[in-house]
């Protein structure tokens, strides 16, 4: 993501140098090249500094500045990777832009189509699969089976997105 991104919650982030908890019960970390996301604002600084909560799969959760987030030898900002991740975004844009409550129903209906979409990707991926494996079946024309694989292909329909 360009440097100008807005930092918000939803938004992906790697560590490239590992992290340890900071929140002082469990002691838990995460090696380096570790993918979390922004759960939310922790607080503001005097300054003005926005200190944001990060959470890693393992449960480790670290806070950090927009400072810290934005420095990229320490951390990388990527897309919502989730369905919750995107409609914690997308609401939080909300809130931040001032649009109004009823448009909250809205980003539940992007969320469930970003779900949705992956789930129609894995499918596609299948029928991909399936079209290989029956490719070297005898009497199916394998011309019809290796021009049909291709199309189907996840990475060809992601990079034409």
């Amino acid at each position: 993501m360009t440097a100008t991104t807005l930092i918000r919650p939803g938004l992906r982030v790697l560590s490239w140098h590992g992290e340890e908890d900071t929140d002082g019960e469990t002691p838990r970390s995460v090696i380096p090249g570790t993918w979390g996301h922004i759960a939310g604002l922790s607080h503001l600084d005097t300054d003005g500094t926005q200190n944001w909560h990060v959470t890693f799969p393992n449960g480790c959760k670290v806070i950090l500045t927009s400072t810290e987030l934005a420095d990229k030898s320490q951390y990388e900002l990527a897309k919502p990777a989730s369905g919750e991740q995107l409609l914690l975004s997308v609401q939080w844009m909300q809130r931040a832009t001032g649009l109004p409550e009823f448009q909250e129903p809205m980003a539940a209906d992007l969320a469930n189509l970003a779900e949705n979409a992956g789930d129609l990707l894995k499918i596609l991926d299948c029928a991909r699969n399936l079209v290989r494996k029956l490719s070297g079946i005898p009497g199916i024309n394998p011309r019809t089976t290796r021009r049909c694989a291709p199309s189907w292909s996840l990475a060809s329909w992601s990079r034409t997105r």
